[in-house]
């Protein structure tokens, strides 16, 4: 995961962020600019899905005896980096004229398709769990460094380092996935598991359906002075 996440944004956007906001800041942007909160929530349930695979996954394999575990979650990992690795550039390039929020339903849907993949596909079944991390780290190769674009497209131009200070809160997801996943594998199973992860992608895609219409604050200097007042 971590190949895409720093992945650069120069794709699109060079200017380096120079201002350093504290969290009394962060949270006032929080508290008035919808559109964040809306991005924000819909971004953490998404690092939550990705989650899964670096926790809730290995644990639903161990607990369903599969055989060869440590060649396919091995392979599942080395499957994930190569296809990032190989196809990330080029799926962007590929993809450079397309808007940002349609960018991201793409990545969307593929995720959720990987999901689906995933709660349908025999424990045993080797082949089948390295053609679902190929779906999702496509998935992953178009939404993590695009969503690293969109926070610096929607953010005010004097309050850049306030929103990328705000994009922090998306680690929550990772930070909730093995504990909820966890938690839904061992009540109801890891079928149940993919298919609430490949719902909430569907809850994603609605957040971002309405995220631009959502109100915003007039962003003005006078603005920025009672934030660091």
């Amino acid at each position: 995961d971590l190949v895409a996440q720093n992945s650069a944004t120069e794709l699109e956007n060079n200017e380096p962020v120079k201002e350093s906001i504290g969290m009394k800041q962060t949270l006032a942007i929080l508290a008035k600019d919808r559109l964040l909160q809306c991005l924000i929530l819909a971004n953490v349930i998404c690092l939550f899905i990705y989650g899964q695979m670096d926790s809730s996954l290995v644990q639903y394999l161990t607990r369903e005896s599969v055989p060869q575990l440590l060649e396919l979650v091995s392979s599942l990992i080395f499957t994930n980096a190569i296809v990032i690795i190989t196809c990330q550039f080029l799926l962007l390039r590929i993809m450079a004229k397309v808007e940002l929020v349609h960018r991201i339903q793409i990545g969307l849907v593929l995720l959720m398709c990987s999901q689906t993949f995933m709660a349908i596909n025999a424990p045993s079944f080797f082949w089948g769990w390295i053609g679902a991390v190929v779906v999702l780290s496509l998935a992953e190769a178009i939404l993590f460094p695009t969503m690293n674009v969109h926070i610096d497209r929607i953010a005010p131009n004097n309050l850049r380092g306030a929103y990328f200070g705000a994009s922090a809160f998306y680690d929550f997801g990772f930070a909730f996935a093995p504990l909820d996943g966890g938690i839904i594998l061992d009540l109801f199973g890891g079928f149940w598991l993919f298919v609430v992860c490949s719902a909430m992608c569907v809850v994603v895609m609605g957040l971002y359906y309405v995220l631009e219409k959502l109100p915003r604050p007039d962003f003005t200097e006078p603005t920025k002075r009672e934030l660091h007042s």
